[in-house]
């Protein structure tokens, strides 16, 4: 990795969870465990009275509206039709899954989330009928909650992740020759808005108040990470907040 891509990895090191209760009921951030499900409850009823009525309103609220439209985007531009089982890295709430499933009704989902708290409160309401849902840490597993998928997804979960928890689910996919979708939101270039945002989420995190996010994770770092990991990457589609790959 060149200069350049060090310099990248310094930004995106992951030294700093927040343990920051006000920030938690702020509802901002990133955060270890069951503190995601803590902030969730603040912002959306189904996560303290699960049902149809309140999911629905939960995935396609303001929030969470970008990822309706992304997951339809790809439905576009990518044949499900050669799949059967497909697993969701990180995927709480499951938008998009639900969205793939409602256009792709033969489809299977194992759906997996960190956040042990909201996987059982998904369980209590699952948002469909062909799916299992299970935990999964991407740091400690060895991903036997995902066999017998023959596709994976995971949608802005790479922000979150360590280069090395990122080469993990690489080489799992190579040695299981499985395809990845991943949906890395996109790079905002050197924008002074963009720099400001990182400069501010690196300070907060050094305050141990807010994770910092992989923003500067750009396609040519990206791509650097799969070289290393010795998997391909291409572009599926890019839409207005996420540029999805195809990761072998």
């Amino acid at each position: 990795m060149n200069r350049f891509g060090y310099f990248f990895k310094f930004i995106n090191s992951s030294f700093s969870y927040t343990f920051d209760k006000k920030t938690i009921r702020l509802g901002k951030g990133v955060y270890k465990h069951n503190e995601w499900n803590d902030t969730r409850k603040i912002s959306w009823d189904f996560y303290s009275t699960p049902s149809i009525k309140n999911y629905l309103r939960l995935i396609f609220g303001s929030t969470d509206s970008h990822k309706i439209s992304a997951a339809a985007s790809l439905n576009d531009n990518f044949d499900f039709s050669r799949y059967t089982t497909i697993g969701d890295i990180g995927g709480v709430p499951f938008s998009q899954a639900w969205v793939i499933d409602k256009l792709n009704p033969d489809l299977r989902f194992i759906l997996t989330d960190y956040d042990i708290n909201s996987i059982k409160i998904h369980s209590k309401c699952p948002p469909m009928e062909n799916s299992r849902l299970d935990t999964l840490d991407v740091k400690t597993h060895n991903f036997q909650q995902l066999q017998g998928c023959d596709l994976l997804m995971m949608w802005g979960v790479d922000s979150a992740l360590d280069d090395e928890d990122l080469t993990r689910i690489f080489e799992y996919c190579k040695l299981q020759g499985t395809s990845l979708l991943m949906a890395s939101i996109k790079f905002q270039k050197f924008s002074a808005i963009g720099i400001a945002r990182s400069v501010r989420g690196k300070l907060l995190a050094t305050l141990g108040r807010a994770r910092m996010h992989g923003v500067f994770r750009n396609e040519l770092y990206l791509r650097e990470l799969c070289k290393q990991a010795n998997v391909t990457i291409e572009t599926v589609v890019i839409t207005d907040v996420y540029h999805i790959f195809k990761i072998n």
